[in-house]
């Protein structure tokens, strides 16, 4: 299988809503005290030779602080074989949110391999960073900045771990109460020589609903790798509040 950018469901992340109390795929969504959410997806690519199915539950304890398990099933080898793929958790902090403009601390950590829960080599990505932006009545812009490290003990801050940056800028516009447009980049920055940088774009479009539940579709694309196999990445998502 062709390596299907699960942009949108590794790094879901924990994820202000220009409709108060709404979930919409928001860039900068932090659930009320008291909210539980979800949000699942599934992607492929245009060579239509894997899938990855992934979901993320959370849960606001507070209105500044939200937590969050996800985890994700990669189907590949024209879908004769499947691996439970990864598990992590999360959590965002509130720091700030003031007027329009908002600031949130994150953590996290990622468990990934082939059935991770039953092998003996497995990544451990550890993960710090921060996500802010501007939120408007019917747009919101939002950057994020996350540092990763990766070894292959969970507790082993050693030389051999693997270590990148995740810089991200996503955006949303509200055409009405129902429908709405998301944009974005991610660009992966290793920081070892010899390991190539990546970067992908994602463009979808939102149905809501409710303010409790809407349903998305989009597109990906790796923008840095030039080959012939190169593929488009196709996604839907789901996502509810309760």
């Amino acid at each position: 299988m062709k390596k299907i950018a699960l942009t949108s469901m590794i790094a879901l992340g924990v994820v202000a809503s220009a409709h108060a109390g709404a979930i919409n795929d928001n860039p900068l969504y932090m659930p009320t005290a008291g909210t539980f959410y979800s949000v699942s997806a599934i992607e492929t690519d245009t060579a239509f030779e894997g899938m990855g199915i992934g979901t993320a539950f959370g849960y606001g304890v507070t209105d500044q602080l939200s937590v969050e398990v996800n985890t994700s099933v990669a189907l590949y080898d024209d879908f004769n074989e499947a691996s439970w793929a990864n598990i992590g958790l999360g959590a965002a902090y509130r720091a700030l949110s003031v007027d329009n403009w908002r600031l949130d601390v994150l953590g996290a950590l990622n468990i990934m391999g082939d059935n991770w829960y039953d092998k003996d080599y497995n990544l451990y990505t550890w993960s710090a960073g921060v996500r802010g932006g501007y939120v408007a009545n019917d747009w919101t812009l939002a950057g994020s900045v996350v540092y990763n490290y990766t070894n292959t003990e969970m507790f082993n801050w050693g030389d051999k771990g693997f270590k990148h940056f995740d810089l991200g800028l996503a955006g949303q516009y509200l055409i009405d109460n129902n429908w709405n447009v998301v944009a974005g980049l991610n660009y992966i920055l290793p920081t070892e020589s010899g390991i190539d940088d990546e970067l992908f774009a994602k463009v979808g479009v939102n149905y809501n609903f409710t303010d409790d539940m809407y349903l998305g579709v989009y597109v990906t694309r790796e923008l840095i790798v030039d080959n012939d196999d190169k593929e488009w990445g196709l996604g839907v998502k789901f996502g509810a509040q309760f």
